[in-house]
């Protein structure tokens, strides 16, 4: 009998240790799954990560070629804009050219003089009958400024910036 329950004993132990080794085998096989999805996670992360950077990088670079674009654009555009100041365009008479060479200096004298000329009449007081003298003096006088300086800043700007080309 002991023999039978030896090996019943045997049985039993051998079962239960073939069923420990299999869920260890279970358990071994799930940790080595979990660590490769975390290698996969952490490889994902730094590929996203790499990604991220060279999309901003290619955004940067677009950005940039962007404003070598942009001032390209605006060089071209002024150096056309002096080529039509300095050129004689499709005419020959040198009276023409010389005309045209004065639009922007009359331009910028006559309003100028026109402003000198508003603030003189407002200090002797020459518009004291107009009806709501205020507000019309208030708007001529927001206009000419306005005009005035455009010009001042067109013309001397402009050629600030043409004789700064050219040195």
């Amino acid at each position: 009998m002991e023999t039978v329950l030896d090996g019943l004993l045997n049985v039993a132990t051998g079962g239960v240790l073939g069923f420990f080794g299999s869920v260890l085998k279970v358990g071994a096989a799930w940790l080595a799954e979990e660590q490769k999805r975390k290698t996969m996670e952490l490889q994902f992360a730094q590929e996203k990560a790499l990604q991220e950077l060279q999309m901003a990088a290619r955004a940067a670079e677009t950005e940039q070629e962007l404003l070598i674009a942009n001032q390209n654009t605006a060089r071209e555009l002024r150096l056309a804009s002096y080529e039509h100041d300095t050129g004689d365009g499709l005419t020959t008479y040198k009276w023409v050219l010389a005309i045209l060479r004065l639009v922007r200096p009359t331009l910028t004298l006559g309003f100028l003089g026109l402003t000198v000329y508003i603030f003189t009449v407002i200090v002797q007081g020459g518009l004291d009958g107009v009806v709501d003298g205020q507000a019309v003096i208030a708007n001529i006088v927001n206009s000419v400024l306005f005009i005035t300086s455009s010009c001042t800043l067109w013309w001397f700007g402009d050629r600030a910036v043409a004789a700064a080309g050219s040195k």
